[in-house]
């Protein structure tokens, strides 16, 4: 058996070296990008609110103006709802909302306080009086914890349940 031994320059063993130099140097940006994305995505709190506005018949109110406020901040998020009286807000910031519907012919209604967790899709549908435009309805009721929008379960941990873990092997 023969074993031919290849021989190899100088100026082609640094350019081969260089060239595998050059793929791993991709690998490891195209490795670095991919961790970065998802690094980036598991950072991104939000979630959704949605519901109808109806009268107090049931029938739907279309173009309502719907106004969601964060509580602790004050920032507002507006829509109106559609010919079935159904509203969304997505991509908002987890926190204490309220939500506020007006329209003609109809008393404001606004909701009682409420928390947005972390990918939570809160349902709050509003019921809306016959009424003068300066009079405002408060419902007193809250909106329903369970999510019956989507098959997600997810749950919040706090700061204070972390701590209360226990360590194994250590005291």
């Amino acid at each position: 058996m023969l074993i031919e031994k290849t021989k190899m320059s100088a100026t082609e063993i640094r350019t081969t070296i260089r060239t595998s130099a050059a793929s791993f140097r991709w690998i490891v940006c195209a490795a670095m990008l991919l961790v970065c994305c998802v690094a980036a995505q598991a950072q991104f709190e939000s979630a959704s609110v949605l519901g109808y506005v109806k009268d107090q018949s049931g029938a739907a109110v279309a173009n309502a103006n719907v106004t969601l406020t964060n509580t602790a901040t004050g920032i507002t998020h507006a829509t109106t709802s559609d010919q079935e009286g159904r509203y969304e807000f997505s991509s908002i910031p987890i926190g204490p909302y309220v939500v506020k519907a007006q329209a003609a012919s109809f008393a404001a209604t606004q909701s009682p306080s409420f928390t947005l967790t972390t990918d939570a899709r809160q349902r709050l549908d509003l019921q809306m009086k016959a009424g003068q435009v300066s009079e405002t309805v408060t419902v007193s009721a809250m909106p329903t914890l369970l999510e019956t929008e989507t098959s997600s379960r997810s749950q919040v941990i706090g700061t204070k349940q972390i701590e209360d873990l226990p360590l194994n092997g250590r005291s």
